[in-house]
């Protein structure tokens, strides 16, 4: 799981059970994510100031808990970005906030074979979200008046397996996940960038 092609898979659960990695490690709680042990990082050289103001405000929608604080005052850009532990105190960007915030042109997710395009990584992430939600979706088998309903996999586990690949590799933003899923099972591939594409070729050429 933590390098190469080796393979995280997440299988259906009761939603407040672990979720195991394939051989039975790495268990993943279902709970709530700690941001402050798993997000904040060392800054790195690189300044705060190459984030787009549409891209935060991409954040302020994703991240509905820092719409307001204390009543109805809304946090600075700055605040922000320090709070969920992407920019250092000092205006730097953390190894994730590099990841998720710093423009890119290329595509860094897969789903399914297909690459999730779009010109910042955050809205390659809000696509992600959309899966995640969808796989959150009651399944049924049946004919007739004889179905089951199975319980999808918990989006909490998806979610906490996708963070835990993130930090695993210390969020080394040359890093491309892909993602492939059914109702039953969620599979986490990490491997290393593709060299970048020819000048003018599409952000998606090469899909697999």
């Amino acid at each position: 799981m933590i390098r190469g092609v080796r393979v995280l898979v997440v299988r259906m659960g009761g939603t407040g059970s672990s979720v195991w990695g394939k051989g039975g490690n790495f268990p993943f709680p279902t709970g709530e994510v700690n941001r402050r042990q798993w997000w904040q990082r060392n800054g790195t050289d690189v300044s705060a100031s190459v984030v787009r103001p549409e891209t935060v405000e991409c954040v302020r929608c994703l991240v509905s808990e820092m719409r307001e604080r204390d009543g109805d005052e809304m946090l600075d850009d700055g605040d922000l970005l320090t709070h969920i532990g992407v920019v250092t105190p000092v205006g730097a960007l953390t190894d994730v906030g590099v990841y998720a915030l710093a423009p890119t042109t290329e595509p860094r997710f897969w789903a399914n074979s297909r690459c999730i395009g779009g010109r910042r990584m955050i809205d390659q992430m809000a696509q992600v979200e959309e899966i995640l939600s969808d796989l959150n979706a009651p399944v049924e088998w049946g004919v007739g008046g004889l179905s089951i309903t199975a319980s999808p996999v918990p989006e909490s586990a998806v979610r906490n397996a996708l963070v835990y690949a993130l930090i695993a590799n210390k969020y080394h933003h040359m890093l491309e996940i892909s993602l492939k899923y059914s109702a039953l099972v969620f599979r986490v591939r990490l491997q290393r960038a593709r060299e970048p594409r020819p000048v003018g070729s599409p952000p998606c050429a090469g899909n697999r």
